[in-house]
């Protein structure tokens, strides 16, 4: 017969872990290491689940049979009339006449023998046991209730307990948008399961929407409710709006109008419809929607906004603090709802750069949203300086300059086709059509180095040779000391750009790990490669620049690097993307293509000294 962790330890339940390894110790003893292996991986099992399911008993509450039996004669005597809760139904219906309930008055202790227990309750009776508890609707938000639904089947053996935790986890992957924030950490410590793994973030991630009233919603409209408000939010999240989400809004408030999380839900959509606030009906209801605001992120924002839109439309001075307004954090916002919103506060304001960083995208995504004269201004770019009418003399010096330069360009490239030497790493990107200050990215064309990963035969030597003289640097990324060439940017009058970068394509994805470590996450999605390239790379150059790590000049050349390798963004492209202050990586054809410039990991010449 197989034993359940306690008995193979040989101790009753208990939360003292102290104990746990006293009783572990002692029977190691009686352990040979060198003929009971098998034996030894038990005993290590009911260790690992005796400590885990330590957490789950309390003084007042000890999960086994003998705990279970006093609580129920406790409750006997205090109680005239027999108590049965709902659970205990459930389990008679499944099991019939093989259940006998341990609230039946009738019944004496030492009639509940532990053979009954394993009768009645096992991993088969489980998973009907979890159906019925799923019908009582009580599941949402209710720990208790989870406790005392699984407080009979702590007592299986290691391998019974195991599926158990195996069937919950599959409940939760199933239904955890239906399941407030505390029943789900629940479900994460008593199965084990790494909240911080990648494929888990949706499970744990999700915003922490109220359950708590659920007994005030009729029965049989508690779950459809849920559900339709789950709907709403996951639809806001995708930035839909319209007649479809109006009727799902409706459904959701003819079931039940006090969740204050439901009253969000509609400030956003009405936002979403009028972010301006120029229809004064939204206005009016956006204002008594206010009366059930919490100190919830999402409502911190969404007041903060309200209490700006109010003053600015009456001309009374702002009462926010930007910075603190812009550093309010994203958590539960859907993403093109807090873009539009701050993004129209620093438009408001004239705050050109976050105007451009909250609106560039959205704008490309949802033009319809936008006045013709708010496109033009983001448009027009962050760098963008009023042009100044020349001069006879200073065109007739252009032309000059111009001449002189050619002249020097032409000298130039007759002594590198006379003069055989190494190919320089460093690159340079010139284009004919792109104009970076205006934004426009449809006519750029994609440099040869990442049309083709193909060398000459001269280009493999060179490469090799540069190998033997060039050791890389394994605790930020360098340029090749052979390659002096600093970061640089040129805007030509005719129209047009140059710009030079580094290069760090002798660095492979191994090499990154060893400098960065794991990366937070990999990106090989080809449209979520090209939004990072083209958005959070922007806003991560800005902040270097913005705290004076980058010059104006090398943050239009990265950032020019940066839109090269959107438009080859998938394929053969992953990035690995890091947290805090570390960079995010973009790997092509297995090198190292572009790094986001923060200057703590990455050398290139030109750097300014802190």
């Amino acid at each position: 017969m197989a034993m359940n962790c306690w008995e193979i330890l040989g101790i009753e339940p208990t939360n003292d872990i102290k104990a746990i390894k006293r009783a572990y110790a002692k029977q190691l003893k009686q352990i040979n290491m060198d003929t009971e292996i098998e034996r030894f991986q038990q005993l290590k099992e009911a260790l690992d689940l005796a400590k885990h399911f330590a957490k789950f008993i309390t003084e007042e509450d000890e999960s086994t049979l003998d705990g279970f039996l006093e609580e129920a004669d406790e409750v006997n005597s205090q109680q005239p009339e027999p108590v049965q809760s709902t659970f205990d139904e459930g389990l008679k219906e499944i099991l019939g006449d093989t259940y006998t309930s341990i609230f039946d008055e009738t019944i004496q202790p030492t009639d509940f023998s532990e053979k009954e227990v394993e009768e009645t309750v096992s991993v088969e009776s489980f998973e009907e046991a979890l159906t019925k508890f799923y019908n009582e609707r009580r599941f949402f938000d209710d720990v208790d209730g989870w406790r005392a639904f699984l407080r009979p089947f702590m007592n299986l053996d290691i391998e019974s307990f195991t599926q158990i935790q195996w069937t919950l986890e599959r409940f939760l992957r199933e239904n955890y948008y239906l399941m407030g924030n505390n029943v789900r950490n629940y479900f994460a410590e008593l199965c084990q399961i790494d909240t911080s793994a990648p494929e888990n973030t949706e499970l744990f991630d999700p915003p922490a929407l109220d359950f708590s009233f659920s007994e005030e919603i009729p029965f049989h409209q508690r779950l459809d409710y849920f559900i339709k408000r789950n709907q709403l939010y996951t639809q806001l999240l995708d930035g839909q709006s319209g007649k479809n989400l109006r009727g799902v809004l409706s459904a959701c408030q003819q079931i039940y109008k006090e969740d204050s999380d439901l009253a969000l839900l509609e400030s956003f959509l009405l936002l979403l419809e009028d972010f301006r606030l120029n229809d004064a009906k939204k206005r009016e209801r956006l204002l008594d929607l206010q009366s059930f605001s919490t100190n919830s992120i999402q409502w911190t924002f969404l007041t903060s906004y309200m209490d700006f839109m109010t003053a600015y439309r009456k001309g009374e001075p702002d009462p926010l603090e930007p910075a603190s307004f812009y550093q309010m954090e994203q958590q539960g916002i859907p993403k093109k709802i807090y873009w539009l919103l701050a993004g129209n506060y620093a438009y408001l304001t004239k705050n050109k750069r976050q105007t451009v960083m909250f609106w560039y995208g959205l704008q490309e995504e949802s033009p319809e949203l936008f006045t013709k004269k708010e496109i033009q201004y983001t448009q027009r770019g962050v760098w963008s300086k009023p042009k100044k009418k020349k001069s006879f003399i200073q065109e007739w010096r252009t032309l000059v300059y111009g001449f002189l330069i050619v002249l020097a360009i032409f000298l130039i490239g007759k002594y590198i086709v006379d003069t055989p030497t190494k190919k320089p790493e460093t690159f340079t990107y010139t284009y004919d059509s792109l104009n970076l200050e205006d934004f426009d990215f449809k006519d750029l064309k994609i440099p040869s180095v990442l049309q083709s990963n193909e060398s000459s035969e001269e280009e493999t030597t060179s490469s090799e040779e540069k190998k033997v003289d060039f050791e890389k640097n394994m605790t930020l990324f360098a340029v090749d000391p052979n390659d002096k060439e600093p970061v640089s940017y040129e805007s030509y009058e005719t129209g047009g750009f140059s710009a030079t970068v580094p290069d760090y394509s002798h660095y492979n994805e191994q090499d990154v790990q060893k400098i960065l470590g794991k990366p937070d996450k990999v990106v090989t999605n080809a449209e979520e490669l090209n939004d990072l390239l083209k958005e959070k790379e922007l806003e991560l150059i800005l902040e270097e620049m913005n705290s004076g790590k980058l010059t104006e000049e090398q943050a239009r050349a990265f950032y020019a690097q940066a839109i090269d390798y959107s438009i080859v963004s998938g394929g053969d492209m992953r990035a690995l993307l890091y947290s805090g202050e570390k960079p995010n990586v973009y790997i092509y054809n297995g090198k190292v293509g572009y790094i986001t410039p923060k200057t703590k990991y990455v050398q290139f010449y030109g750097k300014i000294e802190e």
